[in-house]
């Protein structure tokens, strides 16, 4: 720098130092769940001091590496600056998060074959794509959807669901197909005290029935007694607290299984002391 008055001159030097100015660039992350902890790739230079706004979710908001657990979609400014010159530079980052809930009923657990069985989902958000399965086959990508239990035994059917981040979740649940054809009527029995065979009572699985009941008749057209199976409660040989004579009567048993089908037998029993 020079500066003249009249002769007179007068010099001095100025020096400007140009000093790098921080970079720093950070990658958008997208993060499926809730219970996921990460720390965040930073690409950055000259920096040494680190400032995240806001703090949200953060294990420090004034390093470089913080670990990250989010509970939403967020987004943080962070400013890289040297604290020898003060220059500083910023980046933005975005942390999308994806957390899909899978859940679905079935409209019954346990069905008598052949039964449809309907499957609804409640999985969240609805906009979701899907994919069921039954026994690990894949089988629809609808919404809610439906299986044919055919056979005994059980069927594990899965439902997996991907959000539009790519997050995904699964459930599964069981459907058990079970037969009904498993009823023994017996067409004799001795109710003589010797606590054998001494009440009529019939042979089946209570949990496939939301009604089974029925009633005795005698040979003229006189009922004797009813009976509800589900409670247990058979028929002794008695009518009004007095034994029956031996003899032929009828039965009449009325049921409703769990898929809400009734079904009607009838026939007769021999009562022998």
């Amino acid at each position: 720098v020079q500066s003249t008055s009249g002769t007179c001159e007068a010099k001095d030097s100025l020096f400007i130092t140009v000093n790098d100015n921080p970079t720093i660039q950070v990658n958008d992350t997208i993060v499926c769940g809730l219970n996921n902890v990460f720390t965040p790739i930073i690409n950055s230079t000259v920096a040494d001091n680190y400032l995240w706004q806001p703090s949200t979710y953060l294990s420090s908001a004034n390093i470089q590496y913080p670990q990250i657990s989010p509970k939403s979609s967020i987004s943080y400014i962070i400013t890289a600056k040297n604290a020898t010159t003060g220059c500083s530079a910023t980046d933005t980052m975005f942390i999308l998060l994806g957390n899909p809930v899978a859940d679905f009923a079935t409209s019954k657990a346990v069905v008598i074959i052949p039964e449809n069985v309907n499957l609804t989902n409640s999985s969240n958000p609805n906009s979701l794509n899907y994919a069921w399965y039954l026994n690990d086959v894949y089988f629809a990508n609808t919404k809610n959807s439906q299986v044919n239990v055919k056979e005994e035994g059980n069927y594990n059917i899965k439902l997996v669901v991907t959000d539009s981040l790519g997050c995904m979740d699964s459930t599964t649940k069981v459907v058990e197909g079970k037969s009904n054809e498993k009823i023994f009527i017996p067409n004799v029995f001795t109710p003589n005290g010797d606590f054998a065979n001494d009440v009529f009572s019939i042979s089946f699985v209570p949990g496939l029935y939301l009604s089974f009941e029925g009633s005795i008749w005698n040979r003229w057209g006189q009922q004797i007694t009813t009976f509800d199976a589900l409670k247990g409660n058979w028929w002794d040989g008695t009518f009004e607290g007095k034994t029956c004579p031996d003899g032929v009567y009828l039965y009449i048993i009325n049921t409703t299984n769990i898929n809400n089908k009734s079904k009607t037998y009838s026939g007769t029993l021999t009562l022998i002391r």
